[in-house]
């Protein structure tokens, strides 16, 4: 019985370990990951369509997909102009759930003007945050 108890212990430690291991990054990363993100814009949303990650996933995860117009061009890789649609597909994360770790991407709203700095998706067919949670947000001083 001794032997149940301290493989249960051992197993909480590493479990609440494993938690604090993901911590915030520093502001300093943030910025570097805004210089270099592959497209440097400014978007205003025209639509957002948000949905369970899962059938069964009551996290409060939701998959979003935006689609905004390109407002401003400070570069870009993929040849983007003002004027173009694009749609960028992302995870926002439920802040309740997690006790450490890098704060969650923003949940974008529809008619409203955002930075943007984003990456191609590996198909080629939508844009992803580069800048984790200041991936919407003015250069991070």
């Amino acid at each position: 019985m001794n032997a149940l108890k301290s493989l249960c212990l051992v197993l909480a430690a590493i479990f609440v370990t494993s938690l604090e291991s993901q911590a915030e990054l520093a502001p300093e990363a943030y910025r570097k990951m805004q210089l270099s993100s592959p497209e440097a814009l400014t978007i205003q949303v025209v639509d957002i369509t948000s949905t369970r990650t899962g059938l069964f996933d009551f996290s409060g995860d939701r998959a979003q997909e935006v689609t905004a117009k390109i407002i401003k061009v400070e570069r870009t890789i993929t040849g983007l102009k003002i004027g173009d649609h694009i749609v960028i597909r992302y995870i926002s994360e439920n802040p309740g759930r997690k006790i450490a770790g890098p704060g969650p991407i923003a949940k974008l709203e529809k008619g409203r003007i955002y930075p943007a700095w984003l990456e191609i998706s590996a198909g080629k067919t939508s844009y992803s945050p580069a800048a984790r949670r200041a991936s919407f947000s003015p250069l991070v001083e």
